[in-house]
């Protein structure tokens, strides 16, 4: 019985790329399963440090099998003969095109595919609309941060991305095209220009606004700034909101810390609304970038831990 651990390398070191799969190895071996590693017999590399193309070859020099075409050859091999295919792509950054054509070997041969990777975010959009979504809103849209100041005196921080148009086809398509985040709202009526026509607006807050933020992201350009720093902002907010509400109803008392990290994200986003230029951190990908690869319309099992993915590994050999 074999089984061959597939998941990304590339951006991690030695270490890195088989702590986990030394694991999986030694889980499976109690049950007489043997655990084939891309990395075997390959302890040169560990001079590397970060695996990347340019470190990589400095060292592929020193053993045939470390040539790209040796790695090839033998992650091929590997992944069409044994008897089960073993991915870990959790909390990977980026898609594995290496481990994507491991899954697309094994598919070819009908090798069960056993996959552990993060639950599906709750909310997704198709990614064939980001790159619209983020042209509508660098375009017409805007990415607010609303300061209120509550009774108690503490201000509060809203994020919110709205588009207002008078054609409402182009509301409904965003609203449509976000897979359901937001409200539309309207007709609202002009009356600085009774003749001008009346418009329609698409409005998605806090949470929601983080969720949109988060995937339009990579494809936004002059907005780019206000979201990642709205995005903060509502991620911070996230921590201190009772759970099952998306506003501020309930909210927790923050610390003065917390309250002084919300005004500087706040100024921040001052400054980038008056195009100055700041420092802001890029959200995080919007959930694993493998949900839109072909992995889940090959793998068999698709479990959210590693644990998982062992435990149905050794059910599936022992069947």
């Amino acid at each position: 019985m074999l089984v061959y651990l597939a998941g990304p390398i590339s951006g991690l070191n030695f270490e890195g790329a088989t702590d986990w799969r030394e694991y999986a190895k030694g889980e499976l071996a109690q049950f007489g399963i043997k655990a084939l590693s891309p990395l075997r017999f390959q302890e040169h590399m560990k001079a590397i440090g970060i695996f990347t193309d340019a470190a990589k070859e400095t060292e592929r020099l020193k053993s045939p099998m470390s040539t790209p075409k040796g790695l090839t050859i033998r992650d091929r091999w590997d992944a069409m003969r044994c008897d089960v295919l073993l991915v870990n792509l959790l909390a990977a950054p980026k898609v594995s095109i290496g481990t994507m054509l491991e899954i697309a070997w094994a598919n070819s041969k009908d090798i069960p595919i056993v996959c552990a990777m993060e639950d599906a975010p709750a909310h997704t959009i198709d990614h064939n609309h980001l790159g619209w979504l983020a042209a509508l809103i660098d375009g017409e849209g805007c990415v607010y941060v609303v300061r209120r100041v509550r009774d108690s005196g503490s201000p509060c921080f809203e994020f919110r991305i709205q588009v207002t148009m008078t054609d409402k086809e182009m509301i409904d398509a965003a609203y449509q095209r976000s897979n359901g985040l937001g409200v539309i709202t309207g007709p609202y009526k002009r009356s600085n220009n009774p003749q001008w026509r009346e418009a329609w607006r698409w409005t998605v807050n806090n949470k929601d606004a983080a969720i949109l933020a988060q995937a339009i992201y990579p494809h936004l350009v002059i907005k780019r700034a206000q979201a990642a720093l709205g995005f903060e902002i509502e991620k911070i907010n996230a921590g201190f909101r009772p759970e099952g509400h998306k506003g501020h109803k309930g909210f927790q008392r923050r610390p003065p810390e917390i309250v002084q990290e919300q005004e500087d994200l706040y100024a921040s986003w001052k400054a980038a609304q008056a195009r100055e230029p700041v420092k802001f951190t890029p959200p995080a990908a919007y959930g694993n970038p493998h949900e839109h690869a072909m992995v889940n319309q090959l793998v068999g099992f698709r479990v959210p831990t590693l644990w998982d993915a062992v435990d149905v590994t050794r059910q599936l050999l022992a069947a």
